[in-house]
């Protein structure tokens, strides 16, 4: 279990015994005169009173329910259900849960003759898996909403810094733009040309949460072409995409996927000896799945990162799409391979 469902769980599980035991405390403490009071007819101290509740065998299988089946149940309805569905069919399951634990725990329970202590039971049950689980999904999301607005603003503080004077320096690539296509340097003036696009394409959309798919594989590809044209072997990046125009009608964060690529160019590439890269995305139904194939040349192993901008991309992922993207990165000898899939809606 990842830690992220395990520490909440034992929080809870914990928080649920506390709450069995104040309340049984209370009367106590009501009642209490010097060190010890009369409960039931019999003397006791506070903590014969706690020893008492919770290793009764009453009162033990009460607190085994509400500590190791109720708290689990209700953080599974959270993770599982309120996170992943529909506010409706949260409920609809939460009732549900509630009615099946029910009769795990009362397997004698009359269902036929409509125990009425039975369905109040089983109605205050799901009450609490309802208002936990919406209590919580409210904070997750109030948490998150803080976290896109704190990562937007760190993209746009990272772009200001580095455009420094943008209108001087896309002057400057026009001019060069111009030179190169007065000497009848084609390739030149296309590198140029696309290098402008891109720099406009990380200033202006670092401004929004969500872009037009078809912008970003538009960036990629373009990405992918200036690192051909510096490299002596064109023929072995290779770059497929295939969206059947599907591109025009989903949205996602910008420069989510390019870490995966830039990681490939980074310790794939070599000038010296043979190398491959393979990008590869697809878009089927509203799912939207990436294959990056890249030899490791030992070299570039050598190079210093911190590896930043694949960690930034996992966060995003995680903060974005939780439950509804899978990435999988492997190595095999030589070849490092990474597999992303994104569901869009």
């Amino acid at each position: 279990m990842r830690k992220e469902l395990f520490a909440p769980l034992l929080i809870h599980m914990f928080m649920m015994w506390l709450i069995l035991n104040i309340n049984h405390m209370m009367p106590y403490l009501m009642s209490y005169h010097g060190e010890t009071t009369v409960v039931n007819g019999i003397l006791m101290s506070g903590w014969n009173n706690f020893i008492r509740f919770n290793f009764s065998v009453p009162n033990i299988y009460h607190i085994i329910i509400c500590v190791f089946v109720y708290a689990p149940a209700v953080e599974f309805t959270y993770w599982f259900v309120f996170r992943k569905y529909s506010l409706l069919l949260s409920i609809v399951a939460s009732f549900l849960f509630a009615f099946i634990l029910a009769l795990v725990i009362s397997p004698s329970w009359d269902f036929y003759n409509y125990s009425i202590n039975g369905l109040v039971s089983v109605f205050y049950v799901a009450c609490y898996f309802i208002i936990y689980s919406t209590a919580r999904l409210y904070i997750y999301k109030r948490l998150l909403k803080k976290d896109i607005q704190l990562g937007k603003s760190e993209s746009e503080l990272s772009a200001l810094k580095a455009q420094i004077n943008p209108h001087f320096l896309f002057n400057t690539l026009n001019y060069l733009y111009g030179t190169a296509i007065s000497e009848k340097a084609e390739k030149t003036s296309k590198s140029v040309e696309i290098l402008s696009e891109m720099m406009r394409y990380t200033i202006s959309s670092a401004k929004e949460n969500f872009v037009e798919l078809k912008n970003e594989l538009k960036f990629i590809k373009n990405y992918t072409y200036l690192q051909q044209v510096r490299l002596p072997e064109m023929n072995a990046i290779e770059m497929d995409i295939e969206t059947g125009n599907t591109e025009n009608y989903y949205k996602i964060p910008p420069l989510l996927i390019l870490p995966f690529i830039e990681n490939a160019f980074k310790y794939g590439i070599s000038v010296d000896n043979s190398y491959s890269i393979k990008i590869l995305i697809k878009i089927i139904g509203d799912e939207l799945k990436m294959s990056v194939k890249n030899t490791i040349r030992k070299e570039n192993l050598e190079i210093k990162g911190n590896n930043t901008g694949i960690a930034n991309a996992k966060r995003r992922l995680d903060l974005l799409y939780e439950g509804k993207y899978s990435l999988v990165c492997a190595q095999n000898n030589d070849i490092y391979e990474v597999n992303l899939n994104i569901k869009l809606n």
